[in-house]
């Protein structure tokens, strides 16, 4: 899947480095990357990382792909709410957030990109639980 365009002035001979970003699960875990190259001096910078994506890069890659709904209705989750925030404490979510996290879930939903909400999906049905992707329009 491939993210907005970015532009940046390059750091060589300082014209536009336009370039993409995009996303995919690897195994268990999201991947990102960024690749990029100058109009002027044909340098190129190629970025990839599974972590955490820094804001500008994902607000470029959502703006290409949109968000995703994620929701999972109250009945196939009754009795799963222990292993669903297990799910988000394993995200690295503090308790607090895992709560909100989980009860934004069954409410309405939580929103992310398509690799994010696909990865959230599976990891949700592992409890149990069956999760509903909708595209935000």
């Amino acid at each position: 899947m491939t993210g907005a365009e970015l532009n940046e002035p390059c750091a060589t001979c300082g014209e536009s480095m336009a370039g993409y970003v995009s996303e995919a699960i690897a195994g268990h875990r999201l991947v990102w990357a960024v690749s990029m190259r100058c109009d002027g001096c044909g340098a190129a910078l190629e970025i990839d990382d599974s972590g955490e994506m820094p804001a500008p890069v994902r607000a470029a890659l959502v703006a290409r792909v949109g968000l995703v709904r994620l929701h999972v209705e109250p009945e196939s989750a009754r009795g799963l709410r222990v292993p669903l925030l297990a799910v988000f404490r394993k995200q690295g979510m503090t308790y607090s957030e895992a709560i909100a996290a989980y009860n934004d879930i069954i409410a309405g939903g939580v929103a992310g990109t398509p690799a994010e909400m696909k990865l959230l999906a599976g990891l949700v049905n592992a409890t149990g639980a069956t999760p509903v992707l909708r595209v935000v329009v």
